[in-house]
């Protein structure tokens, strides 16, 4: 019988074998007969001519593992890089924000301070650490007490205005009614025309103010209000705010006007309370 043909598949694999066979004796030879002389053989320029192509290859293949290793390198670098950037950027931020915070209360603190230095009065410095869960709050609990000499009724102010009175007291802190609550009442009068009235606190509105039986009463928007003293609990020149609208009731008897307080009470951070005022009197100021 005759043999039977080797399979197509197997032919490939011998020849690609043998060729690789030959490449290798081929190099061999070329390394053997290598020598210093000036120039070349014939057998050697056959040799470096079919080397050439694999030579070729294998130095293409080998810059571009070397190009990519080094892109990986530098993409990880980047990575890192990256993120250490966010990082300072983020504590940047947050730098920044401790600084206008820090500038916010500085400036508070120097307005308080102008306070205290141009009153009549001997105040307390306190600071807000409670405010009422409102959106428009009716009171705060500040970090100063009886052990500081605060007692009830007394005014609480800061550099704009009237803030308050206190309502309650404890050894450590006080809670203060706010103007603008709508159970705050105080004996107030128009600074330009000295027109006694009442204040009362209405809430997100602001305030408003009343001047009974006296219906020609010389009231005018723009003008100030502020403290009248009468009920023996307010000191006399406390600033209210300044009148925007004035109407009268439906009865006809008596004007009042609409207030805006002079004191922003959505950034209520430092306060100064009134020693001087008592603690007890009577009248509208004392509810």
């Amino acid at each position: 019988m005759l043999p039977r043909p080797a399979p197509h598949g197997a032919r490939g694999v011998r020849a690609l074998v043998a060729g690789l066979v030959t490449v290798v004796v081929l190099f061999a030879l070329m390394v053997a007969t290598a020598r210093e002389r000036p120039a070349s053989t014939a057998v050697e320029n056959i040799l470096a001519t079919l080397l050439y192509p694999v030579q070729s290859v294998a130095g293409w293949t080998s810059a571009r593992v070397r190009g990519t290793a080094q892109a990986i390198q530098e993409i990880l670098r980047l990575r890192e890089e990256n993120a250490q950037l966010r990082a300072e950027l983020a504590q940047l931020r947050q730098l920044q924000a401790l600084y206008a915070d820090l500038e916010n209360e500085n400036r508070a603190l120097r307005s308080e301070l102008g306070l205290k230095a141009r009153s009549n009065y001997s105040l307390l410095p306190a600071q807000v650490i409670v405010r009422s869960p409102s959106a428009w709050f009716s009171s705060v609990v500040i970090d100063r007490g009886s052990r500081d000499g605060v007692r009830v009724n007394m005014a609480v102010v800061n550099s704009e205005g009237l803030v308050g009175k206190v309502e309650r007291v404890t050894p450590f802190t006080s809670t203060v009614k706010l103007l603008i609550d709508p159970d705050f009442q105080a004996s107030i009068l128009d600074a330009v025309t000295g027109e006694d009235g009442r204040v009362q606190g209405r809430g997100s509105e602001g305030a408003v103010a009343e001047f009974p039986f006296n219906r020609d009463a010389q009231v005018e928007p723009g003008h100030a209000l502020v403290t009248s003293g009468l009920g023996a609990v307010l000191p006399r020149g406390l600033v209210v705010g300044t009148v925007e609208t004035v109407g009268m009731r439906e009865n006809n008897l008596v004007k009042f006007a609409t207030v805006r307080p002079a004191v922003n009470f959505t950034r209520l951070d430092f306060v100064q309370v009134v020693l001087a005022g008592p603690d007890e009197g009577t009248g509208v100021d004392n509810p």
